[in-house]
């Protein structure tokens, strides 16, 4: 969904300032972009798939969002029935336990996702060879994986080839 149909979806969604918060938060409200946020985030778990905040706001950093608006917006995804919490877990940067984050039209169903499995990976970005989780999943008769380097931080997927 992009254009005109995620204000027919989201509404006329305003950020909102308290009168008692300061002059900086009221003009922060005015230019923020609430529909397009949520729109952003709604496109890239259809397209990417299943996820992390804090891989959403990786795949999401080259956006004028900021991490805490991109959070917001896919909690409002949840909240109007579009996105929900996968019940499996990931793993932040830092080592720490992450849920999941699905788009509800995604088209995996939960029960095909593939467990994690260990694996041995290159990242793209640092060239670093680790052992990894490797995160797989199906979509339409093709399998992808996902997987994040414990050196530079790089989230790294493919499509893996049948």
């Amino acid at each position: 969904m992009s254009g005109p149909a995620i204000h027919a979806t989201f509404g006329e969604d305003t950020a909102r300032a308290r009168r008692s918060d300061p002059e900086t938060s009221h003009e922060a409200a005015d230019v923020n972009d609430v529909t397009s946020s949520i729109g952003a985030v709604l496109d890239i778990l259809r397209t990417a798939g299943p996820m992390t905040d804090e891989r959403l706001v990786a795949l999401l950093s080259h956006t004028p969002f900021t991490e805490q608006r991109l959070r917001t917006a896919r909690e409002a995804l949840v909240k109007k029935g579009l996105a929900k919490f996968t019940e499996r877990w990931g793993q932040t940067s830092r080592g720490r336990r992450a849920r999941i984050w699905a788009a509800i039209d995604y088209p995996v169903a939960l029960e095909r996702h593939l467990d994690p499995l260990p694996d041995l990976r290159e990242c793209g970005a640092c060239e670093d060879e680790s052992v990894v989780e490797v995160d797989r999943w199906a979509e339409g008769g093709h399998v992808f994986e996902a997987w994040h380097c414990p050196s530079c931080g790089h989230w790294n997927d493919r499509e893996v080839r049948p």
